[in-house]
């Protein structure tokens, strides 16, 4: 999509430094996904998603209306400090860029709603995000590195979701869990089991649990949620593989910086191709059950398959001990 058809309501902004504000966007060589949102002469939205861009022009904040932007998948680290003066600002995505430290200029608009900053490298939140007075949505799920929450975040009375999916090390303030009307995502992630496990969450977008063999499908691959990730901070770790097997079995497997999501879940695929391509050089194809029961027969090969085939093999839940350094499968068939 060329950058002319993008910015097609170029006509209706009435405001010439507005015009400006777009322009000088458009000199950042924008890659796609760019769409302007204009009413009344003025711009109040604008979606500039997965452009690769670094940085803001300060022009930006000349866009005095705006309500909603989208700046999500792009490689920033820093907003300018102009970026205070967008007082219209009601939703701001931020999430899968490149940002360790919070956006000291967000903290500076008070209309704001809704807030996501999903995805980044985060360490921190800051107690002055307590001039956010009127947020009602906050994400910060999937900051791996994220540890600190300030009990600040309980002055916002008007808050009703906090996402803290996959941050595995993050404190939660006791107060903050008795928040009342505060619903807090990704509990479960953050919880652990009697033995330890975490509970790490693989689905592909518009299908949900993936089967084992989707992986060999590159449109699948392409689909899977957040896949880029770090699920899994070890670079040495064990997968178990019991079902459908007779003979449980584990193998090791070794990723240098951790394993992603994507990473997870082809360790998982290789592991169970190897155990099937094995069996079945070990002692042939068993066949079905019968004519009418189409189960896979029981092989008598080093790992005993019984009951399905590889491509009927549905992974419903994963979960991690980092203590041990091992990953169980549940599998659904």
């Amino acid at each position: 999509m060329s950058n002319e058809n993008n910015y097609s309501q170029y006509s209706q902004i009435s405001d010439p430094k507005q015009q400006e504000a777009i322009e000088d966007l458009q000199s950042l060589k924008l890659h796609h996904n760019v769409e302007v949102e204009v009413r009344n002469g003025n711009v109040v939205g604008i979606f500039f998603w997965q452009n690769w861009i670094k940085e803001l022009p300060e022009s930006f904040s000349n866009v005095k209306h705006l309500e909603r932007l989208t700046l999500g998948m792009n490689h920033l680290t820093y907003l300018p400090n102009s970026f205070s003066e967008l007082k219209s600002l009601k939703e701001l995505f931020l999430d899968g860029n490149d940002f360790e430290a919070f956006p000291e200029p967000v903290l500076y608009l008070p209309n704001l709603e809704w807030l996501d900053l999903g995805s980044n490298n985060l360490k921190a939140i800051p107690e002055s995000i307590s001039s956010l007075t009127n947020l009602k949505i906050l994400n910060v799920g999937y900051n791996h590195n994220l540890t600190t929450l300030p009990e600040s975040i309980t002055s916002l009375k008007k808050l009703e979701i906090l996402d803290l999916t996959q941050c595995y090390d993050v404190v939660i303030p006791e107060s903050l869990k008795s928040m009342s009307g505060l619903q807090i995502r990704g509990l479960d992630d953050l919880k652990v089991d009697d033995n330890g496990n975490i509970n790490i969450q693989l689905l592909i977008r518009d299908f949900g649990t993936p089967s084992v063999d989707y992986y060999q499908d590159e449109e699948m691959r392409n689909n899977v949620i957040n896949p880029n990730d770090i699920v899994i901070k070890d670079d040495k770790i064990f997968i178990r593989f019991s079902y459908p097997l007779s003979k449980d079995t584990t193998f090791e497997y070794e990723n240098k910086g951790g394993l992603t999501r994507l990473d997870l879940y082809r360790c998982i695929y290789e592991g169970y191709k190897k155990i099937y391509d094995e069996e079945e050089e070990a002692v042939g194809d068993p066949g079905t059950l019968s004519q009418r029961v189409l189960n896979r027969a029981r092989s008598e090969g080093p790992y005993g398959i019984w009951g399905h085939y590889l491509s009927e093999l549905w992974i419903e839940r994963i979960f991690y001990n980092p203590q041990t350094k091992t990953v169980e499968i549940f599998i659904g068939s």
